[in-house]
């Protein structure tokens, strides 16, 4: 690394710090005036849509973001290099799931056909939303991936209100719009604030073909994909397991706590992993192993100490503090605890998987999220109705730690076997 690379990073962690802080109080602030204004039946409602279109997001385009953050500095993989239907194609494929899951869901939701609709519009442009996100932390744009997200974040918030009140539309379609209008603005602030970005490319013998490209983005980001989708089982099958089994009013409540908190950690460590990630990729891409593993281990010291001053102070007051917040009554006092211990334990996960995705070990990473998501959706079907909500609150936090646990051991001795420390 350079001499000006760490204060490039600082700048950057600055910058990505606020776009995930600033939306991140705003959706602390959503959470309970949603929960207040439409009740935790909507907020259930919309957060079981949510987790399905995060899934069938994290599918169909996961695999772009990745690839386009894996093969950071390499001009020849770029959004540009891409054939023009690739991003398009595939939002629209992540629409699919979430017409069949939500319909199938949430047939008793008030106004079925509009919230349809709305959860299909949300997958798509959320999906489109989330490419462009990834070029733009690709290129270092932190100022502009900042005003994105606060935009976004903040007139979805508006908008869902304003919707609800002028329109009569029931809570959960008016916070599924609000986020669709938003995101598409946010969307067009993404790419109408772009650098001097590459012209297409002129194709030559020497320049990939497009085919070649989308050939390359697959072969790495298939498996990523894979684990986007199996990630967002293990953090968000809960509520729809909840809603199936308890009812839609039992969701959300439990949702509301859960993004507080498990959302909560992430506005907090996603600084770290959003500033590393492109830091460690572009010493490994430049053959500077050594260099990429100390800046993961870094990193991950500065998460393990915020982890634990978050985890024991959540311990001593986020009970207090959520039902203070949330409007709510959570009754069993092992809920909080287990989803901090869970939120800090995959937020430490996705730092102990980095040694084995730069090693390109990504279909390894595929089979050990998709066994743990399986295992704890079986889990989750099986004591949600004994342990109630915090059922699936412990098996959350077991899968966490299962999958830090494993890479963790893994990327050790791959360490070893390659000799890089």
């Amino acid at each position: 690394m350079t001499d000006r690379s760490p204060a490039i990073g600082r700048r950057s962690l600055v910058a990505y710090g606020a776009g995930k802080v600033i939306p991140g109080i705003l959706l602390f602030l959503a959470v309970p005036l949603w929960t207040r204004t439409f009740g935790s039946e909507q907020y259930g409602f919309y957060s079981i849509a949510w987790s399905v279109a995060l899934f069938s997001g994290s599918l169909f385009t996961g695999w772009i973001r990745q690839a386009l953050l894996r093969h950071t500095g390499n001009d020849a993989a770029t959004l540009q290099s891409l054939p023009r239907w690739t991003i398009p194609t595939s939002s629209l494929f992540s629409s699919l799931p979430v017409a069949a899951l939500v319909f199938l869901q949430l047939q008793t939701v008030g106004d079925p056909a509009p919230f349809v609709i709305s959860a299909i519009f949300f997958a798509v442009i959320n999906s489109t939303y989330t490419v462009y996100q990834a070029a733009a932390q690709r290129e270092g744009r932190s100022g502009t991936y900042t005003l994105a997200e606060v935009f976004r974040v903040g007139v979805a918030v508006l908008a869902s209100l304003l919707i609800h009140a002028s329109g009569g539309v029931e809570g959960g379609t008016s916070i599924l719009i609000g986020f669709c209008l938003s995101t598409s603005g946010a969307m067009g602030l993404l790419r109408w604030r772009r650098t001097a970005a590459p012209a297409r490319l002129t194709r030559t013998r020497e320049t990939p073909t497009g085919h070649v490209a989308l050939a390359t983005f697959w072969r790495y980001g298939w498996p990523m994909a894979i684990w986007l989708a199996a990630s967002s089982l293990l953090l968000y099958q809960d509520r729809v397991i909840i809603g199936s089994i308890l009812g839609a009013s039992a969701a959300g409540e439990y949702a509301a706590a859960s993004d507080v908190i498990v959302r909560g950690f992430a506005m907090v460590s996603f600084p770290l992993t959003m500033v590393s990630h492109p830091l460690i990729m572009g010493a490994w891409n430049r053959g500077e192993a050594a260099t990429a593993i100390e800046i993961n281990r870094t990193f991950k010291r500065y998460l393990i100490w915020i982890s634990i001053i978050i985890v024991v102070a959540g311990c001593a007051f986020g009970r207090v503090l959520l039902e203070l917040i949330l409007g709510i009554r959570i009754n069993d006092p092992l809920l909080v605890p287990l989803l901090l211990v869970g939120a800090a334990l995959w937020q430490l996960g996705l730092m102990t998987h980095k040694e084995l995705e730069v090693e390109n070990r990504t279909r390894l990473m595929a089979i050990l999220i998709v066994s743990i998501s399986v295992l704890s959706a079986i889990a989750n079907v099986l004591f949600t109705g004994r342990a109630g909500v915090v059922g699936p609150a412990a098996v959350f936090a077991s899968g966490a730690a299962a999958y830090t646990l494993t890479t963790h051991c893994l990327g050790t001795r791959l360490r070893r076997g390659s000799q890089l420390v």
